[in-house]
């Protein structure tokens, strides 16, 4: 069975994919109506070589936003029943969404926002309520539920469990100086005696200053090397896919 919650700040909306013996009230995504959950393509095209058959290929390859499609439906709702709900699904209108699906991969979640109109419709003299909800997800992949591991002899041993490299963050308390190295890449950073937040992705801390080459943890186990006067530091992966 495939579910799908919508989480904002306000609400959250929960879908199901009607496997499971249907009885009135609860939203269902109707038959192929959810698109969008595989791999984004290239945003890259190959360059047309002068007087030479073929294309140079690009520097690197890379992706754009994911763009996802729910078509929902109710059926058995009262009048007011109907007219919450829509009111429910607009209000989702220029709010920061967290999109969970759980089916046979596990749990894998995105963020995005809507990006049309969901257009919510009654049908059938109002006895079917429909909607399809565009969302649109800057990042194209899919995470996993974090996991945190904490460094011990000045080693971090790290796991992506998922098939794409993924930006991680950092945590540490009471903490004077820190570098971490993984491979050739080393982030070093300085401040007064308190915790540290650090977000590998945009690389501004919570306090003091920063600076080194960042780093994604690439599928598999990772060490990374860990040189601090910190009473505790610890890191979080998100497992990602395409």
């Amino acid at each position: 069975m495939t579910s799908i919650s919508i989480k904002s700040d306000a609400k959250t909306i929960s879908l199901t994919d009607g496997s499971e013996p249907y009885h009135d009230g609860p939203l269902r995504i109707v038959t192929d109506g959810l698109k969008g959950l595989g791999a984004v393509p290239p945003r890259e095209n190959g360059i047309d070589i002068p007087q030479q058959d073929g294309t140079w290929w690009p520097s690197r390859l890379t992706s754009g936003g994911r763009t996802i499609s729910i078509t929902g439906e109710a059926v058995g709702l009262s009048s007011i029943e109907t007219a919450n709900l829509q009111d429910r699904i607009c209000d989702l209108m220029t709010r920061t969404l967290t999109i969970i699906i759980q089916d046979a991969h596990g749990r894998r979640h995105m963020s995005g926002w809507i990006a049309q109109d969901p257009e919510p419709f009654m049908l059938m003299g109002e006895q079917i309520f429909t909607f399809t909800l565009i969302i649109y997800c800057p990042d194209p992949l899919k995470y996993g539920d974090p996991v945190t591991f904490i460094a011990a002899g000045g080693m971090l041993h790290v796991e992506n469990a998922g098939r794409s490299p993924s930006w991680p963050r950092l945590h540490a308390d009471n903490v004077t100086s820190l570098s971490l190295t993984l491979k050739d890449r080393t982030i070093l950073w300085t401040g007064s005696n308190t915790s540290l937040d650090l977000d590998l992705r945009d690389m501004i801390p919570s306090s003091g200053a920063v600076s080194g080459r960042a780093f994604k943890i690439p599928p598999g186990k990772s060490i990374i090397y860990v040189s601090a006067n910190a009473s505790k530091v610890s890191m979080t992966v998100y497992p990602a896919w395409r």
